[in-house]
């Protein structure tokens, strides 16, 4: 442990508290496991919600899945260092109705072929929850988080926007994946890639969590506040 700053490590303690405290157990559960050397800290998430993967780096054609598991690799320098997210593995439905898991990573322009995720800029708002939420958006296939001016795997682009026309994305309700969701159902504003908040800024009376007392030039860093809905209803 000696390794890390002391900086390092209360944003690490922050920010893995406010992520276990962000998702619905049920749908999103989040596991530690030990790192390699070099790395702080791997948390490996598991999430059950129907999504579509492929198998390898040639595999272009999506199958549907159950659910997904990642890892969230936390590197040396934390926060200001960006984790590195990498898909694991697919659950699928086997013979009988069994669950199982198969290797593979999400079918998304927002994915590499090598099952890297592609997590948008990291600036002072990022966190471990606002990285995690992201990733679960792709999952589900939430329009307001795909790319396509920036895509990591262009080849399933004319597959993606087919199924977001027919109404088909997101899989999920992306409210349905948080511990208390706004009563109004609305769509949830996507942060922006350099302040973290939606166009609208941050929600009226919604406070900023995950403070970091290691950030840079000695000022504390706060995550978006989760999914606000749009102002006007």
């Amino acid at each position: 442990m000696g390794r890390w700053s002391d900086d390092s490590l209360e944003a690490l303690r922050n920010d893995y508290l406010e992520l276990l405290e962000t998702f619905r157990p049920e749908v999103v559960q989040i596991e530690r496991e030990k790192p390699p050397a070099g790395c702080m800290c791997v948390l490996v998430v598991t999430v059950h919600a129907p999504t579509w993967y492929l198998t390898q780096t040639t595999d272009i054609i999506p199958k549907k899945a159950a659910g997904l598991v990642f890892e969230i690799a936390v590197q040396n320098g934390y926060p200001q260092t960006k984790p590195k997210v990498r898909y694991r593995e697919a659950i699928v439905r086997g013979p009988g109705g069994r669950m199982r898991t198969v290797k593979g990573h999400l079918a998304s322009v927002n994915v590499f072929r090598n099952g890297e995720q592609c997590t948008d800029h990291w600036g002072a708002n990022s966190s471990l929850r606002t990285l995690a939420e992201k990733t679960i958006r792709d999952i589900i296939h939430d329009p307001a988080v795909t790319r396509y001016g920036s895509m990591a795997n262009s080849a399933l682009k004319r597959w993606q926007e087919k199924h977001t026309a027919n109404g088909d994305f997101p899989t999920l309700d992306p409210f349905a994946v948080l511990r208390t969701a706004p009563e109004t159902g609305e769509e949830p504003v996507l942060p922006d890639r350099e302040t973290g908040y939606g166009e609208a800024g941050p929600a009226e009376g919604v406070k900023s969590a995950g403070t970091h007392a290691g950030a840079a030039g000695g000022k504390t860093k706060g995550g978006p506040p989760p999914l606000p809905p749009r102002p006007g209803r």
